[in-house]
C-alpha cells in the first residue's frame, strides 16, 4: 500500500515539475506549497541539500536561541527515547530554517546524515521547496510531508513531519521536526510533534512572564525581597540588595535566616512569616555598616494556596520625599522655561504675565501636554505670592472618596484609618501662595460644591471637624475639557465654572505654533544630554523636518520625550532621522503632499526650502528661521539643489 502510495505522489510530482501543471488530489498546504516553488522557481531537481551556515553564523544563531533550545532540549530527548529503535531524528530549526540541534538513537542520527537533516543545514522552503521545516515556517501551520509530496528529490524517501514553535508574542522563532524513512510514515507523528511544541510553548510564556515579574520588582524603587514556601530567598531587587549590602551570590536561594548576620531585625521577622501575620508600613531600625538605617516595612503572603512571602522596604527619608512630592509643593520653574518665538506663544505668554501681577483665577485650558503646569508654576513665581507655598494636585489622580479630605484635610477620627492628630488638607498647606488644582474637570459634583463654597468665604472646615479656618489662596486650574460642555451635560458646576474662569489662558497645541518645535528640540536636546553626559547634542536637518512635519499629538510632552528616548539611543552628539520612532521619522515624506511618500530625501529637502522661499517671498533670513537652520545651511542647501539664482 505505501509503495502503491508513493508510486502516486511521484507521478504528481512529476506531472507538477515537468509539465508546470499542479494536479488535483492533493492536500491543500502542499497544492500551495507546490504554487509557490513554481513562483520562486525552486529546484526539484536537486540530489542533495546543498545549503549549510557557516560556523561562525552557527554559534549567533544559537547565541540568538539559546532560551528556546534550554527549553527544546529534554523535550526533544524524550521524543527521541520514545521512537528509539526506528530511524527517527528530532530536531529544531530557527525561523530561518537552519537546524540548530538534533537528538536521536544511533539510527536515527545515521538516517539523519543520508538525508542531509544535520546541524547546519537550511530548510527554507524557498532554497529547497516544500518540506516539513519550512513549509510549517511559511504557513505557521503544522504539517506532515510524505515521500514525493517533497519538491526537492532527494528528501523523497523522507516523511517529515513539523511544527512552527512561537514565543510569548505570537511571533514565530523556530520549528520542531521529525523525520524518517517514508516506509516508517505514521499519522500519529504530528499529534506528537504538535503537542511537544504545546509544551515549549507553554513554558515559554511561563518563562517570559516570570521575566516579566522580575522585570517590574526591578523598576520599583521600594526594596522588594520574596521567600518561597520554605523560607528560601528567590528574589532580591537591586533597591534591596543596595539597601542590605548584600550581592546575588550571598542571598541566591539561601534561607532568609542567612541574612540576619547582615540585617539583626530579619531574625525578628522569621516568627512573624511563621506565623504568616500581616505586617502594614511598620517602622523599623537596624545598623549596617555602622549606619543607622531606618525602613518601613511591609509583609504580605502569596494568595490562592501558594505558599510564599514578599517583605516590601521603603527607607523612611524617601517617604518624606514621596510625600512632599504628593503634596506638590515645588514651583522652580519660570517663564524663562517656556520656549517659544510663534505669535501664539507670544501672545499667551504676555496675557500669563499680565495675569501673573494680579490677584484673579485663572483657568488654564489646552490639550494634554500643552505645558498647563509650567504656566502655573510660571505665574505663581512672578507673582506677589512667590516666597509662599505653590501646592499642585492632580484632581484625576485622587480617589473621589479621599478627594475631600485631601483638599480639605481632617480632624483625629474623622474616618478608620485617620492619621493620629488629623491631616492638614491642600489648601491649609497652600496658605499664603498657589494652589494649583490639574484636571478640575475630573472633581466630583459634590466637591464642585465645597470648593465654590471656600471661593467664597475664603474659609475651610476639615472633615470631621467644627473649627472654621480661614485661607488665603489664590487659586489655579487647569483642564484639557471643553468645561462649557461639561456644563451643558451636567458634570461641571455653572456658577463654579463663571467662579474659575475669571483669566483663561488657552495653550496652544504644539501644531498650532510649529516654528516652535525646532526651538523646542534644540532645547531638549541640550538640557537632557547634559543628563545623560552628551554636551552640544546637535540636529540634523532631515531629523528636524521630520519633527516639524509630525503632528504631535501629545504636544511638548511628547516632544520631549521623543528627544529624551533618541538621546538613550544613540551614541555620539548627532541626533539623525534614523533615531526617531519610526512613525515620526516617516511624517518627512508626508510634509507636503500625499504623493510625496514615493520621492527621494533630497527632493523632500529642496521642495520644502523651495516653499519656505515661496512662503517668505524669498527672504532667506526668514525662510532659514521657518526651516529651523542658519542662514549658512541654507545657502549651501541652495547651492547644493541648484537654487542660488
Amino acid at each position: 500500500m505505501l509503495a502503491e502510495k508513493w508510486n502516486v505522489m511521484r507521478q504528481y510530482w512529476n506531472q507538477a515539475t515537468k509539465t508546470g501543471v499542479i494536479p488535483d488530489g492533493l492536500p491543500i498546504l502542499i497544492s500551495e506549497s507546490w504554487a509557490r516553488c513554481k513562483q520562486n522557481g525552486t529546484n526539484p531537481f536537486l540530489k542533495a541539500n546543498p545549503y549549510f551556515a557557516s560556523s561562525d553564523e552557527m554559534i549567533s544563531r544559537k547565541r540568538h536561541r539559546r532560551e528556546l533550545l534550554n527549553i527544546a532540549s529534554p523535550i526533544m530527548e524524550n521524543m527521541a527515547w520514545m521512537v528509539k529503535g526506528s530511524d527517527y531524528l528530532i530536531f529544531i530549526a530557527d525561523q530561518d530554517g537552519v537546524i540548530l540541534e538534533v537528538h536521536g538513537d544511533e539510527l536515527g542520527l545515521e538516517f539523519g546524515k543520508l538525508s542531509n537533516h544535520v546541524v547546519e543545514a537550511c530548510y527554507d522552503e524557498k532554497l529547497l521547496g516544500t518540506n516539513a521545516v519550512g513549509t510549517a515556517l511559511v504557513t505557521g501551520k503544522p504539517i506532515q510531508v510524505l515521500g514525493p509530496h517533497h519538491w526537492s528529490i532527494f528528501c523523497h524517501k523522507c516523511n517529515s513531519t513539523g511544527a512552527p514553535i512561537h514565543d510569548s508574542s505570537g511571533d514565530i522563532i523556530g520549528c520542531l521536526n521529525m523525520v524518517g524513512s517514508y516506509t516508517n510514515a505514521h499519522q500519529h507523528t504530528l499529534g506528537m510533534v504538535a503537542a511537544a511544541v504545546s509544551a515549549i510553548e507553554a513554558q515559554l510564556r511561563l518563562k517570559q512572564e516570570s521575566k516579566y515579574k522580575y522585570a517590574i520588582i526591578e523598576t520599583l524603587t521600594e526594596g522588594v525581597m520574596v521567600l518561597d514556601g520554605e523560607r528560601k530567598i528567590t528574589h532580591i531587587n537591586k533597591v534591596a540588595e543596595k539597601l542590605f549590602g548584600v550581592s546575588s551570590g550571598e542571598w541566591s536561594q539561601a534561607p532568609f535566616e542567612k541574612l540576619t548576620w547582615k540585617v539583626p531585625i530579619l531574625e525578628k521577622l522569621i516568627q512573624v512569616i511563621k506565623k504568616q501575620l500581616p505586617i502594614n508600613d511598620e517602622l523599623i531600625e537596624f545598623r549596617l555598616n555602622h549606619s543607622l538605617l531606618k525602613c518601613k516595612l511591609t509583609v504580605r503572603y502569596l494568595p490562592g494556596g501558594q505558599k510564599g512571602t514578599v517583605l516590601v522596604f521603603t527607607e523612611n527619608d524617601r517617604v518624606d520625599k514621596l510625600a512632599n512630592f504628593i503634596g506638590g509643593e515645588k514651583s522652580g520653574l519660570t517663564f524663562r522655561e517656556i520656549v517659544g518665538t510663534h505669535p501664539a506663544t507670544k501672545a499667551v505668554t504676555s496675557l500669563a504675565r499680565k495675569a501673573a501681577l494680579s490677584s484673579s483665577r485663572i483657568l488654564l485650558t489646552g490639550e494634554s501636554g500643552t505645558g498647563k503646569e509650567i504656566f502655573a508654576q510660571a505665574i505663581h513665581n512672578e507673582s506677589y505670592r512667590s516666597r509662599f507655598p505653590f501646592v499642585a494636585i492632580n484632581c484625576a489622580a485622587i480617589p473621589h472618596e479621599l478627594m475631600g479630605s485631601e483638599l480639605f484635610g481632617y480632624v483625629d477620627g474623622a474616618f478608620t484609618g485617620a492619621r493620629k492628630g488629623g491631616n492638614p488638607g491642600k489648601f491649609e498647606s497652600a496658605n499664603g501662595g498657589t494652589i494649583f488644582l490639574d484636571e478640575i474637570g475630573e472633581m466630583p459634583l459634590d466637591l464642585q460644591a465645597h470648593l465654590l463654597r471656600f471661593i467664597e468665604d475664603k474659609k475651610i472646615t476639615r472633615l470631621g471637624g467644627h473649627e472654621v479656618i480661614p485661607v488665603d489662596v489664590r487659586i489655579i486650574t487647569a483642564t484639557n475639557r471643553n468645561l462649557e460642555e461639561e456644563v451643558e451635560k451636567g458634570n461641571f458646576r455653572a456658577d463654579l465654572y463663571y467662579r474659575l474662569n475669571v483669566i483663561n489662558l488657552m495653550l496652544p497645541p504644539l501644531r498650532d505654533r510649529n516654528s516652535d518645535i525646532i526651538l523646542l528640540a534644540r532645547h531638549f536636546a541640550k538640557e537632557i544630554g547634559k543628563n545623560l553626559g552628551k554636551s552640544q547634542v546637535t540636529i540634523e536637518s532631515k531629523a528636524l523636518l521630520a519633527l516639524r512635519s509630525y503632528s504631535w499629538p501629545g504636544n511638548i510632552r511628547e516632544l520631549q520625550n521623543t528627544i529624551e528616548r533618541a538621546l538613550n539611543l544613540f551614541s555620539g552628539n548627532t541626533l539623525k532621522l534614523e533615531h526617531l520612532p519610526p512613525h515620526i521619522a516617516k511624517a518627512i515624506f508626508q510634509s507636503l503632499s500625499p504623493d510625496i511618500s514615493d520621492a527621494s530625501m533630497k527632493e523632500v529637502e529642496m521642495n520644502t526650502i523651495v516653499n519656505a522661499l515661496k512662503m517668505h517671498r524669498g527672504n532667506r533670513k526668514r525662510a532659514a528661521e521657518e526651516l529651523g537652520i542658519s542662514r549658512t545651511t541654507l545657502y549651501r542647501k541652495l547651492d547644493e539643489f541648484g537654487l542660488q539664482s
